[in-house]
């Protein structure tokens, strides 16, 4: 069973940090680890979701999808 980690968008104003950035999603696949994010979560800080999609991550639409699949938030 591999852990599933997921990142939700910021939802405060303003916000442009993110939480997990596309390299380090590509070390947690590395490892065994899925990574799913909501798509838009890296916008502010720049990251786009095909950079979430090419180092490993699942992109969801709707944030109930993303709290389902995942183990850790």
């Amino acid at each position: 069973m591999s852990l599933t980690i997921a990142v939700p968008k910021e939802t405060e104003p303003g916000e442009n940090r993110v939480a997990l950035v596309p390299k380090e999603v590509g070390r947690l696949a590395e490892s065994g680890m899925s990574v799913v994010v909501e798509s838009g979560v890296g916008l502010g800080a720049d990251y786009r979701d095909r950079g979430y999609e090419k180092a490993g991550a699942l992109v969801v639409t709707e944030t109930a999808a993303l709290y389902e699949k995942a183990d850790v938030i």
